[in-house]
């Protein structure tokens, strides 16, 4: 998908001195990227210590989806959707950014749950003052702050939209300053159907809702199941569907359909829109911010706003995705900690991103938090929608992968070069068309191309009957997208431009054509970037919904969080960490792969066993250990899975006598798997763990690149490459240094600790005019778990 333009009015790769800026494209990135037609979203963010780091994402792109089982042959597509976009923020003049502040935040404090109102507004206020003094401060340096919003309850901070030339002056006072990343709905766009469910109107309730962070909500359409919520993009009480800010008729939708699956189990639901959709980089499309997030996440912890959190939810579901960014301290993984201290428990997607290449995951953020309840999705059971395409009159059966589909149209193509500079050669010729597509490498990405070149409907043709076409993320494309595969998209792709086709009203999808009993190919795949087993669990991933039938990681999450929601009310007494491992012990595994199914199925938990850590892993010398506890004496044989050998292989658990279970490998290795606990021949508890290498692969850094009169410096840092096995090599940690012939270090151009959480990517930064006086750069950086960096330095 296109890259966003170059900010002020400087070329691409040029900025003013003292700036950073995304180097120019075609530069040396062989490594790191091969021309590819269709990219992950380019874009810059600003990693701001005493200097300015600015990143652009760049992708290989190329080579087929992710999958790990293939699909049956007689599925046309997955109603899970493929995403794969870029996290980071788009390119330009003003920059978001985290200010995160030395306390600690109402929720990390260890007595927060009992903490008195009183006790808890006094605290709260001192945090205040301090955020005031700080913003007073920064303001009279000249740094101008704009569109403020604190957080006090779950994070201590602000966000704030500020000057790119201004982030320097944020570092000098040594502020820990936090990356701010993109999220998307992981949710396929709803297809409406005729026989769509019809609820119940909700009567009279005192059950505690669950919180539903995602694009905003019709609470008109749950028929009573909605209580009073927020809208953290407006920020006021309202949190209903915002419309297309281009003037095309389409609302916010996966928000309803989320909700929907919570109401049709009787749940009561307060919506917090946290996503909208918006332009950005040419396009419209819904997504989220790292700074909405963590609003989101206040207003679930304080729902009327008083600081008194007594009336915080015990269950909020996120329905977005960070792709990629699967680290496991950013401001939202620290807020999701910081909601349980409060007693909310947070139910994540995984994402949608497919397999990953071995040594890598595709798990994205915020289900990479270690208190967060990360789910992966099953494939099913409501298969994809179905419509009759007819061409020229020849009848098709096709699969409706978003929206509602023209009653006819005229077409244009077929194509398959979807790029910005194809597509804008041939725009007058798409606009108001049906444009056939080709499908390739990224089909999700060339259908929200061409949809935003003005296409009434895209139809991706998908050759191989063997690869399902994946379904369209919600709000991504901004026309409808219907596909065929096999023999039926050979003769589309054969149609003349100018033919006439028509579609019938969308209907579900054949029963039965979808396995319950697998992965879905798109749901992402463990470990997390930051070493976690993750997901945690896994759960039926479609569904049909008062919005339409919709699929993906996030109708998983819901699923769980229906679960997650009646346990709470039966097991009052658990906390949000005990409710995570209960639920995590209680999972079924079915033969699932452990890195894409976490524990297993989620299920009523019956046996009364937990593990403590309800997730576990360890280095490759060293056993996984855990701890087994009971609620009653049950005697037990042990089995793990992954080649591995658990220790002992039978025991008795009894009431209060935690028992230590270990596990190990034949030899040193990668492992994900499960340690299953069975007692009349089932499993009665599942624990997932993860074994890492003895060593890590360090972080690849390329040899830096002294240009622009030697005051600038370049470098690739970390892998990407898309392809049936996504690889992902992320950086957890890099200081850049001004240093002398004798390695000495004259200045440290990074805040104290160094720059955090960084995505593959080329590197940029320009000094001033004059400051290097015959020093050089030096770049180090750490893989996460990495113990000595990778170091390099400008000759």
């Amino acid at each position: 998908e296109p890259a966003a333009p170059p900010a002020s009015g400087a070329p691409p790769g040029h900025a003013p001195d003292g700036e950073a800026s995304p180097v120019a494209p075609g530069g040396p990135l062989a490594r790191l990227r091969r021309a590819p037609k269709l990219v992950l979203s380019g874009g810059a963010v600003a990693l701001v210590a005493v200097v300015v780091l600015v990143v652009a994402l760049v992708s290989g792109g190329a080579g087929p989806l992710p999958d790990v089982t293939a699909p049956k042959a007689a599925s046309l597509a997955d109603p899970v959707p493929y995403d794969g976009r870029s996290p980071l923020q788009a390119r330009g003049s003003e920059q978001r950014v985290l200010v995160q502040l030395n306390r600690d935040a109402l929720g990390e404090l260890e007595n927060a749950r009992t903490m008195g109102s009183d006790e808890q507004r006094k605290y709260v206020d001192g945090l205040k003052r301090e955020a005031i003094s700080t913003r007073s401060a920064l303001e009279a340096n000249g740094v101008v702050l704009r569109d403020v919003v604190a957080f006090y309850r779950v994070w201590n901070g602000f966000a704030a939209t500020v000057r790119t030339r201004d982030l320097p002056k944020l570092n000098a006072r040594r502020l820990n300053v936090r990356t701010v990343r993109r999220a998307y709905p992981a949710s396929g766009e709803p297809v409406p159907v005729p026989d769509k469910p019809s609820l119940a109107r909700a009567g009279v309730s005192g059950q505690a809702p669950i919180a539903v962070l995602d694009t905003g909500v019709d609470a008109n359409a749950l028929a009573g199941h909605a209580d009073p919520g927020y809208d953290a993009i407006d920020r006021d009480r309202d949190p209903a569907p915002g419309t297309d800010p281009s003037g095309k008729k389409r609302r916010e939708t996966s928000g309803t359909a989320l909700a929907s699956i919570l109401a049709q189990a009787g749940e009561r639901v307060m919506p917090i829109r946290v996503a909208s959709l918006r332009a950005a980089g040419g396009t419209v499309s819904a997504e989220t911010t790292t700074d909405q997030l963590v609003a989101g996440l206040e207003h679930a912890v304080d729902p009327n706003g008083d600081q008194d959190t007594s009336d915080h939810v015990p269950v909020a579901l996120i329905g977005v995705n960070a792709p990629y960014a699967g680290f496991s301290n950013t401001p939202e993984a620290q807020a999701i900690k910081g909601a349980a201290g409060l007693g909310t428990l947070t139910i994540a997607p995984a994402g949608n991103e497919g397999a990953a290449k071995p040594g890598s995951g595709t798990v994205g953020s915020p289900a990479s938090a270690p208190d967060a309840l990360a789910v992966g999705a099953l494939a099913g059971p409501e298969p994809a929608a179905r419509t009759e395409l007819n061409a020229d009159g020849t009848k098709l059966d096709a699969a409706v992968l978003s929206g509602t589909p023209p009653r006819d149209g005229t077409t244009a193509g077929p194509i398959e070069d979807t790029s910005p500079e194809a597509l804008t050669a041939v725009a007058t010729r798409l606009r108001g068309k049906v444009v056939i597509v080709k499908a390739g490498a990224n089909p999700a990405a060339q259908a929200s191309a061409v949809a935003a070149a003005g296409a009434r409907a895209v139809v991706l043709a998908g050759e191989s009957d063997e690869q399902a076409l994946p379904a369209i993320s919600a709000g991504r494309a901004a026309a409808p997208v219907i596909g065929v595969t096999g023999e039926a998209a050979e003769s589309l792709l054969e149609l003349e431009p100018g033919s006439t086709v028509t579609f019938g009203t969308p209907k579900r999808g054949p029963r039965g054509e979808t396995e319950t009993t697998r992965a879905s190919s798109f749901t992402a795949q463990g470990p997390s970037a930051g070493g976690l087993p993750k997901p945690d669990l896994a759960a039926p991933g479609s569904a049909l919904t008062v919005a339409g039938v919709t699929g993906g990681t996030a109708v998983a999450a819901a699923n769980v969080a229906v679960a997650a929601a009646q346990l709470s009310r039966t097991r009052t007494e658990l906390t949000p960490q005990q409710l995570r491992a209960t639920l995590i012990a209680a999972g079924q595994p079915n033969d699932l792969p452990a890195d894409r199914a976490g524990a297993g199925v989620v299920s009523e938990p019956s046996s009364g066993i937990t593990a403590d850590p309800p997730t576990a892993r360890s280095g490759a010398l060293d056993p996984v250990t855990m701890e087994l506890n009971a609620t009653n004496t049950t005697q037990v044989d042990l089995r793990a899975t992954g080649g591995a050998t658990a220790t002992p292989n039978a025991l008795t658990l009894t009431p209060g006598a935690p028992t230590e279970v270990s596990i190990r490998l034949p030899k040193p290795g990668t492992t994900t798997g499960r340690l299953e606990a069975i007692a009349n021949n089932k499993v009665v508890a599942s624990v997932p763990w993860l074994i890492h290498p003895d060593a890590v692969e360090p972080i690849e850094v390329g040899d830096p690149r002294i240009d622009r009169d030697g005051r600038r410096v370049r470098f690739t840092l970390g892998r990407f490459q898309r392809g049936a096995q996504t690889e992902v090599q992320v950086a957890e940690k890099l200081i850049l240094d001004l240093v002398d012939a004798g390695g000495k270090v004259r200045r440290t151009l990074t805040v104290a600790g160094g720059a955090r959480e960084l995505m593959p990517a080329e590197y940029a930064y320009t000094l001033p005019a004059g400051t290097r006086d015959g020093l050089t750069f030096r770049v180090r950086a750490w893989a996460p778990n990495q113990d000595e960096p990778t170091t390099k330095t400008a000759k």
